[in-house]
């Protein structure tokens, strides 16, 4: 059946890319395990903390915004040869939807970066400092978590690019993409590796992701001409300035639970991440309000009024 044919033509660079990712998993594994006999547990770990917000977060926001991009696409096509001004208007409306799903992955995923820089290693002592798990081991997890931390806003505005690019059709050049990143990634490991150790896997990974990010920006300002004008270094700066207060106040409620709770183990380390966390999270709905980042404010009218909508009646 043609669409069938359709589907996997679409598919096959998808799957070139995943081929891809597996071999760059492979290539980081194997190059960790020259920096010491834990550094594969090392970034084992950091790997599955770095991801917790871009999996929450990012993926379900662009799996989100998938089927409504894809919609404008397809009416796009509908009236492109007949109608070159309502043509126009749906390319609006697809730059327009792209970067309010920008808009709200910045405002999102930034504060969650400095929160987990700040907690880092008390995060990783609550959820792994025990048994074989030493103190050292918790301190080396975290410098690593820390450095990948450094690409998280770079593989966030990065996968709402490739799903957009998926929207239209396009799964090639993500695909292309993803091979010039990941030479890039190992070219860079391995230039690292003696001056960096393990943490040159690290910074390697945030080059890869940077590089990622920029390449799919310069083919979306290629072929849709960019998105200027659609607020997103407004929104950026707003979402920079919370975070960064955000950031500090966790590591300043952390760092003062520490020097005041009396007692250590379980109990004493998830105190401490409470206190810090929600601390944090405060701090950074205060700054939401006080400096309208009007995303995420849109975002906690559409959670509260589903919320209201849930609530049993009596």
């Amino acid at each position: 059946h043609p669409a069938v044919r359709r589907i996997l033509i679409l598919y096959a660079p998808i799957v070139v890319g995943l081929l891809v990712n597996q071999a760059a998993i492979w290539i980081s594994y194997n190059l960790a395990i020259l920096t010491g006999d834990n550094s594969v547990t090392y970034i084992t770990y950091a790997t599955t903390l770095y991801q917790f917000p871009l999996g929450l977060v990012v993926t379900a926001l662009s799996i989100a915004t998938l089927p409504t991009l894809s919609q404008i696409v397809s009416a796009y096509h509908a009236v492109k040869q007949t109608d070159t001004a309502a043509a126009a208007a749906h390319v609006q409306e697809f730059k327009q939807t792209l970067a309010g799903g920008l808009r709200l992955i910045i405002a999102l995923i930034l504060p969650a970066t400095a929160g987990l820089f700040a907690l880092a290693p008390a995060i990783i002592g609550l959820l792994l400092e025990h048994g074989q798990f030493t103190p050292q081991d918790t301190a080396v997890t975290a410098i690593a978590l820390r450095v990948y931390l450094a690409g998280l806003p770079f593989a966030a505005i990065d996968m709402m690019l490739v799903f957009a690019s998926y929207a239209r059709k396009d799964t090639w050049r993500p695909a292309v993409v993803g091979v010039i990143s990941i030479v890039i990634y190992t070219i860079t490991a391995v230039l690292l590796l003696e001056p960096f150790g393990l943490y040159s896997l690290m910074v390697a990974d945030a080059v890869k992701h940077f590089t990622h990010a920029m390449m799919m920006l310069w083919l979306l300002k290629r072929h849709l001409g960019g998105l200027r004008g659609f607020a997103i270094g407004q929104t950026t700066w707003k979402a920079v300035v919370a975070s960064i207060l955000t950031g500090l106040v966790a590591y300043g409620v952390g760092e003062t639970a520490v020097a005041l709770i009396p007692f250590s183990g379980f109990l004493g380390k998830f105190l401490i991440v409470a206190l810090a966390g929600g601390a944090g999270l405060l701090t950074f709905l205060a700054l939401v309000q006080l400096l309208s980042i009007s995303e995420v404010q849109a975002l906690q009218r559409t959670v509260t009024a589903r919320l209201r909508r849930q609530k049993p009646h009596k």
